[in-house]
C-alpha cells in the first residue's frame, strides 16, 4: 500500500494524475450531450416565460432595415421591392404571417421610410415558437436572402424581436461546451493541491 502512496505522490506520479483527470474532462466533454438535449430545455422554458411576460409568443416582428447615407436610389427600391416580392412569395418560410412595406401597403411611406429619405423598414410578422428550429431556420432564411441585395453603398441589417431571440438561443447553444470545460478545469484546480505543480 506505502509503494502504490509513494508513486501516486511521486513527481511523475503527480503528474500522472493531473494528466488523466484532463484526459478524462477531454472524453467527457466530447461525449457529453450538447445543450439542446439537456439545460437547453430549462433555458428554453425560461425564455418562454419572459416572452409570456413582455410579449406574444405567437406572434414575433422581424424588421430589415434598409440604409443608405446618400439617400434611396430608383435602384436601391427595386433591391426593396424583391426583397418585398421573396417575403410575399411561395418560396418564403411559411413562418411568415404577414409584411408591411411601401410596396405591399400603399401610404405607409411616412412611417416606414425616414424623413431625411436615407432608411427604410420592411416589418416582417412571423407566427411560431421563437425557440422551435423551424421558427429559427425562418429568420435565419429571410436574413440570408435578403442580405444578397446588399452592395457596398446599400445597408440591410437586422432588427426586431425575432432575431434578438434567435441569436440569443444561438448563443446559449454554443457556450455549453466552453462552460464544462472552464467547470472541469477549475474542479481540477480545486482537486489538486497547489504544491503538486513545484516538485
Amino acid at each position: 500500500m506505502n509503494n502504490v502512496t509513494d508513486k501516486i505522490f511521486s513527481k511523475w506520479g503527480r503528474w500522472a494524475v493531473i494528466s488523466f483527470w484532463v484526459l478524462f474532462a477531454s472524453i467527457l466533454i466530447i461525449t457529453a450531450p450538447p445543450l439542446d438535449e439537456t439545460t437547453y430545455e430549462l433555458i428554453k422554458e425560461d425564455v418562454l416565460k419572459t416572452l409570456n411576460r413582455y410579449m406574444s409568443i405567437v406572434r414575433v416582428i422581424s424588421l430589415r432595415v434598409i440604409r443608405k447615407d446618400a439617400g434611396l436610389s430608383s435602384e436601391d427600391y427595386e433591391s426593396a421591392r424583391e426583397i418585398d416580392k421573396w417575403l410575399h412569395s411561395e418560396d418564403a418560410p411559411k413562418a411568415i404571417e404577414s409584411v408591411i412595406s411601401v410596396f405591399s401597403v400603399p401610404g405607409s411611406e411616412v412611417e416606414l421610410i425616414s424623413q431625411d429619405k436615407t432608411t427604410m423598414n420592411i416589418v416582417v410578422n412571423l407566427l411560431g415558437d421563437p425557440t422551435d428550429k423551424l421558427f429559427q431556420d425562418a429568420v435565419g432564411e429571410i436574413r440570408l436572402i435578403t442580405d444578397k441585395q446588399r452592395t457596398n453603398d446599400l445597408q440591410i441589417e437586422s432588427g426586431g424581436p425575432a432575431g434578438l431571440i434567435v441569436d440569443l438561443l444561438s448563443v446559449f447553444q454554443q457556450i455549453d461546451g466552453l462552460l464544462l470545460l472552464v467547470t472541469v478545469i477549475l474542479v481540477l484546480i480545486l482537486l489538486c493541491p497547489w504544491h503538486f505543480l513545484f516538485f
